[in-house]
């Protein structure tokens, strides 16, 4: 880990940690993913694209939307497709 005075203060963490701005954790909060970014050595946690309440793999990779917006496969949508209908409950197509 490489911290300047305290532990959140950090430019690069142990392999298994991730970096979350200046500090090292275990897991991404919600609203993040796993990321890389060019030239640091870590993974870090990157925010997920609005409307995506939650991502996985890239920012505009949703797995939950904000509301009023509806999932349909991995994107955030105001109406969803023909032939499918808007769930209110579980906010999907």
């Amino acid at each position: 880990m490489t911290c300047v005075g305290t532990t959140t203060n950090c430019t690069a963490c142990l392999s298994t940690y991730k970096l979350y701005g200046t500090t090292c954790i275990d897991i991404c909060p919600t609203g993040t993913y796993d990321g890389t970014v060019v030239g640091v050595n870590n993974v870090v946690c990157l925010n997920c694209t609005s409307p995506c309440l939650t991502c996985s793999t890239a920012g505009s990779n949703c797995t939950l939307c904000a509301s009023p917006y509806y999932l349909w496969s991995y994107q955030c949508v105001s109406l969803c497709p023909a032939e499918t209908y808007a769930n209110s409950t579980t906010r999907t197509c």
